[in-house]
């Protein structure tokens, strides 16, 4: 086969000197003088069509592409890959002239199918072409929650017992549903959070029995696909004061069961210094108790009768209990030495 094709590659460049000198007198290989034409020329056969070895794939990633072909004349192949379409953006070769080139998909806006078309050439004239076709996937990225720089607190110094409002804004650009929880990271002895899943939450310290002590509040914020945004505030707790915090409860819930014109249970509560209570002996019920006995709320007969438990009916009678924002503030007065102050 080798001997004929060079045979036949010789004849036609004879043919052409012979034309070329205007004579047809020339020998080809056969021994002919006349001069004939050159052979005719096959174009190239693709055996195999182009393919990708992946599809889809996403912006970024790679595929071989591949085609097999052949020539009937045996002549040398040659190929030329392009992206017809789209004009853009566009891909990258490895190579543009080799029988298997890897492409590497270029960042898409949406789901985009790119077009490719391998020509393959025989250096004779002959050519033949064909096209694939890969579908590179937009890459979507989660963004994170966008949340605010810091909590908001309300009041920013309370004492205990006081609720506080905790607050942050929090929302998310894909749409995603967000998880927030609240907790207290120090000191060990918790307060009270009144909704921890919620933007907008209150929380209530533990009692106090120092002047004041900072707790640790954080928020972490999730959208199921990106690390929590934490948000944290220190929060200063102090002690309630008789004259500023512990008045204003007798003043709402205690009245005028509690005034000078009734006393009942020979308690007036109406004096703006704590005489009727500390290391006063209690009256009727739990006679042999102490209504406030200082450092120690739970010898104190005031808790018994706030609490129920013990000591007759609970106070205030007919009335709703005192909260549990209350009760701290009233045990950690106490705790503190039950202060004139």
């Amino acid at each position: 086969m080798p001997g004929v094709l060079d045979a036949r590659r010789l004849a036609r460049a004879l043919a052409l000197l012979a034309l070329a000198c205007g004579t047809g007198t020339i020998t080809g290989p056969g021994g002919s003088t006349g001069g004939p034409p050159p052979p005719e020329n096959h174009s190239p056969e693709i055996t195999v069509a182009p393919a990708p070895t992946a599809t889809p794939i996403t912006e970024g990633g790679s595929t071989l592409l591949s085609v097999t072909a052949d020539d009937p004349d045996g002549d040398s192949l040659g190929y030329a890959w392009t992206q017809t379409s789209p004009a853009s953006p566009a891909g990258s070769f490895s190579s543009r002239t080799i029988r298997n080139p890897v492409w590497t998909a270029p960042a898409v806006a949406q789901d985009t199918v790119f077009t490719f078309t391998v020509t393959i050439t025989d250096g004779e004239g002959g050519s033949t072409s064909q096209t694939c076709q890969v579908t590179v996937t937009h890459l979507t990225v989660n963004r994170p929650p966008n949340v605010s720089a810091s909590i908001a607190v309300s009041p920013s110094m309370p004492v205990a017992g006081e609720p506080v409002t905790l607050s942050i804004t929090a929302s998310d650009p894909d749409g995603d549903p967000l998880t927030i929880a609240w907790v207290q990271t120090a000191p060990s002895s918790p307060g009270t959070f009144g909704s921890p899943s919620s933007a907008s939450t209150t929380w209530i310290s533990p009692e106090l029995g120092v002047d004041s002590l900072g707790f640790t509040l954080q928020v972490s914020v999730a959208d199921g696909h990106n690390p929590p945004a934490v948000r944290q505030v220190t929060v200063t707790v102090s002690t309630p004061s008789y004259a500023s915090d512990i008045r204003g409860i007798w003043n709402s819930t205690c009245m005028p069961c509690h005034d000078t014109t009734q006393a009942k249970g020979q308690l007036d509560l109406t004096a703006a210094a704590n005489v009727a209570l500390v290391n006063v002996a209690m009256v009727a019920s739990c006679s042999d108790g102490i209504r406030v006995v200082p450092n120690l709320p739970n010898s104190s007969g005031l808790m018994d009768k706030l609490l129920g438990t013990s000591c007759g009916t609970r106070m205030p009678e007919g009335a709703a209990s005192l909260s549990a924002g209350e009760l701290v503030m009233i045990r950690s007065w106490i705790l503190r030495g039950a202060l004139d102050n």
